[in-house]
């Protein structure tokens, strides 16, 4: 009888630790290390360098995306990052900003379309009749960097998954979510109903990550990827393209500090997301150079690259580069203070006869905006 019991006792406890493990809503088992920052914390310059694009991405962090209770539009649904008000299984409804027409949905698809409506003043749905926007990516059953790169993925481009083998639009069997960046090892995404109750998240995971999260891990594929046109997207937000000669991945948003993709003569590079400490050495900016005055902030440490540190980043990075781009260097605009924008500083350190080490303290960081304002009186001067 005892022996009994015990059996018995195994089991409840074998279906016990089985029923905790079985997902009880949809979108749980989430591969991907992923973390959530309080909207007033995110720093949109880490996705971008453009600062009207910046503007937009905080105005998405904070939940001002245009989502509402009703057809009526009169109860606004506001969902910043970290919220979980996007709950159940309720329709939320938006206008579109360039039609006007009303448009609605739940959870991941409603947020992902708001999110892309906020950036680029349309609603991909089905992506069946865009005017601005394109399908850069349509099927595939994994997401990779090559993929990517080849597509030249901006930031903001919509991602919609599906259960579908021939990659068909799937209305139920699905997830959509917002690239922010990429790089060869990881990349960046914010999506709505992130854990199947409503929660407004941002996302860092390898590609495996994200593959096991939200494609080969839930038996779904590649359904579209959309994006603005280059043509649309300059006259949102100025960032030139590349040539038509270069790489698919030189046409994308080479302001982004993760989406930087650039050829070199041996190989496509990349630029180093927030955390990862890769970085690249021969890479080229095909970013226009921008008023250095429209990023500025004030000196307030050295910066400096150590391999095999954390990179750093920041604002006062992007002010740098952003300086260093208007006197003439080649660098790459994208907030990360890398093994690339370390050479550069040391080529203007020595053509002023400062220590060449990489390093931006006072002394270099005073010797740039310098040689910044001179460039500027001249260019006044030379204009009069």
């Amino acid at each position: 009888m005892k022996s009994f019991k015990k059996k018995v006792a195994a089991l409840v406890l074998i279906l016990s630790t089985m029923t905790a493990a079985v997902p009880c809503y949809e979108f749980t088992q989430v591969y991907a290390s992923s973390y959530v920052k309080e909207y007033k914390k995110m720093d949109a310059y880490e996705y971008t360098s453009s600062p009207e694009l910046a503007k937009k991405l905080t105005q998405v962090f904070e939940g001002n995306i245009g989502l509402y209770t009703s057809s009526s539009f009169t109860k606004s649904v506001k969902a910043p990052l970290g919220c979980s008000k996007l709950t159940g299984r309720n329709h939320y409804y938006i206008k579109g900003n360039a039609t006007g027409t009303s448009n609605n949905g739940w959870q991941c698809y409603i947020y992902a379309n708001a999110v892309y409506n906020t950036l680029y003043n349309e609603w991909v749905g089905r992506a069946g009749s865009l005017k601005n926007s394109k399908v850069v990516i349509k099927g595939g059953a994994t997401f990779s960097y090559k993929q990517f790169v080849k597509a030249g993925v901006r930031v903001g481009a919509y991602v919609r998954t599906t259960g579908n083998k021939n990659y068909s639009y799937s209305p139920s069997v699905a997830h959509s979510f917002v690239i922010l960046g990429y790089n060869e090892e990881t990349v960046t995404y914010i999506e709505g109903n992130a854990d199947g109750r409503g929660l407004v998240r941002v996302t860092k995971s390898t590609w495996d990550e994200l593959n096991k999260a939200q494609t080969t891990g839930r038996r779904r594929y590649i359904c579209h990827v959309v994006q603005p046109t280059d043509k649309y997207y300059e006259s949102l937000y100025g960032t030139k393209s590349a040539s038509s000669s270069g790489s698919a991945a030189a046409k994308a948003d080479t302001a982004s500090a993760s989406t930087t993709a650039t050829t070199t003569a041996a190989k496509t590079a990349t630029v180093a997301t927030t955390t990862n400490t890769s970085n690249t050495t021969n890479t080229t900016n095909t970013t226009a150079a921008v008023d250095p005055d429209s990023v500025k902030v004030k000196f307030s440490k050295t910066l400096s690259y150590t391999k095999g540190k954390k990179v750093l980043t920041g604002k006062d990075v992007l002010y740098m580069q952003t300086c260093l781009k208007y006197l003439g260097y080649t660098v790459n605009v994208n907030s990360k203070y890398d093994s690339a924008t370390a050479k550069v500083a040391k080529q203007f350190q020595k053509s002023k006869g400062l220590t060449a080490d990489g390093k931006i303290g006072s002394k270099t960081w005073t010797a740039i905006e310098k040689a910044v304002a001179a460039k500027k009186k001249a260019a006044k001067s030379t204009a009069k």
